[in-house]
């Protein structure tokens, strides 16, 4: 095949992929063998980076949170404690505040079932994963963050696997339990955070607008 044709088929693969990513938010269960955790965290280690806010070769980490463990189970309680607090201060702000209440209500009642039992977004997974990134200046840690989670995304998508992003995540990388049970410094890296696992239900597209009405062309 010529390397033009390589080309293409390459670029259609990945036209492919880009189409078919989903946030899946229902998981069947099961294990997922360690090369194809670690193949998915490779592509998070090779998105790029603000080289000039950081200087250290340990500036990104991966923590990797199986199910089943104690470590997760642990995550979970922490987070649902955490959210517990996060929902009383956000009552009082509404009491006080209409503008924010109405505002914050919907994100509110999601607050409400997670620190109630709900599901924090564990059930059915394989395992959860932590990314964080050294915070530099300029603080430009969560822009890295955001192309960590895109390349795994895809990678994970293109295995064929299930991927939720755990926006709870970011909240928790100044909570000194929750990095003691991560092995990191509390208030040293920025965090996110994802869910991996077999999709047991994986939704249809999403609705968008076409590009020629979000595009602009200025000569």
């Amino acid at each position: 095949m010529s390397a033009q044709g390589m080309g293409d088929e390459c670029n259609a693969e990945l036209d492919r992929v880009i189409k078919e990513r989903r946030t899946v938010r229902a998981f069947a269960g099961g294990e997922l063998p360690r090369e194809t955790v670690e193949s998915i965290l490779e592509a998070g280690r090779l998105a790029p980076y603000a080289s000039i806010a950081i200087d250290d070769p340990l500036f990104r980490r991966f923590v990797v949170l199986p199910a089943g463990g104690k470590a997760l189970q642990r995550a979970e309680d922490i987070i649902r404690a955490r959210m517990g607090m996060r929902l009383e201060m956000m009552k009082a702000q509404m009491a006080k505040d209409e503008a924010f209440r109405e505002k914050a209500a919907r994100y509110v009642g999601r607050i409400e079932a997670l620190s109630g039992g709900g599901d924090v977004g564990f059930a059915g997974v394989s395992c959860y994963i932590i990314a964080a990134e050294m915070r530099g200046f300029p603080p430009v840690e969560e822009r890295s963050l955001a192309h960590v989670m895109q390349n795994m995304w895809l990678k994970a998508s293109a295995l064929g696997l299930g991927f939720r992003l755990l926006s709870v995540t970011t909240m928790m990388a100044d909570d000194e339990e929750f990095c003691s049970l991560l092995g990191l410094p509390a208030g040293k890296f920025a965090f996110d955070g994802c869910v991996i696992g077999n999709p047991k239900v994986v939704p249809p597209p999403p609705e968008r607008a076409s590009l020629d009405e979000i595009t602009t062309w200025l000569d």
